[in-house]
């Protein structure tokens, strides 16, 4: 019964459907790690600002995150390829009372995705440690607003809100009918 449980869930793993959904997944949620540790280093939560759509694009939203949810992806398959091998090396470690199958399999999992959240974390600090020291190389960017202009350099933008950095301090404006418009000065 478990071997057959086992090969349904191979086959659906090997579903191209199942896998373009899972890596799109796992990308939203390195974009939101990202996105978090960019946003962080000014002590905004850029949680608070966000809505769906912004996790949805999340993704998308950066060239970096594409390249490591590819980078990603190709680890875990390695990965699973590497204990499929070990299982079939192995046959009396799983016949034996020390570990079960299920087991190993849990064990394998949860040992994976944590190792996973620390990389993707990692990376992410230095990502945005990177970003952090140049911010004085962004694009320049003038706000007009009823209430006056304003520069600054370019930090981002949800589909609420444009943040830019200027005098040391990153400045959130609504994108309402406040701003009239934004322009990105080109130097």
């Amino acid at each position: 019964m478990e071997e057959t449980e086992d090969k349904h869930i191979l086959e659906r793993l090997s579903d191209p459907q199942t896998l373009i959904t899972i890596l799109y997944l796992v990308a939203v949620a390195i974009g939101m790690i990202f996105n978090y540790a960019k946003y962080i280093i000014f002590g905004i939560n850029i949680f608070d600002y966000c809505d769906l759509t912004d996790f949805i694009l999340f993704p998308f939203s950066d060239i970096n995150v594409l390249l490591l949810t590819l980078f990603v992806a190709c680890i875990c398959s390695i990965m699973f390829y590497v204990d499929l091998k070990l299982r079939d090396l192995f046959p009396k470690l799983f016949s034996s009372n020390r570990i079960s199958k299920s087991r190993y399999k849990i064990i394998s999992l949860f040992l994976s995705c944590f190792l996973f959240i620390c990389f993707i974390f990692v990376v992410s600090e230095k990502y945005s440690a990177n970003f952090y020291k140049k911010i004085a190389t962004a694009e320049n960017v003038t706000i007009y607003t009823r209430d006056g202009v304003f520069n600054g350099k370019y930090v981002g933008k949800t589909s609420d809100v444009l943040f830019l950095y200027d005098a040391n301090e990153l400045k959130i404006f609504p994108i309402t009918s406040n701003i009239n418009y934004y322009q990105i000065d080109k130097e």
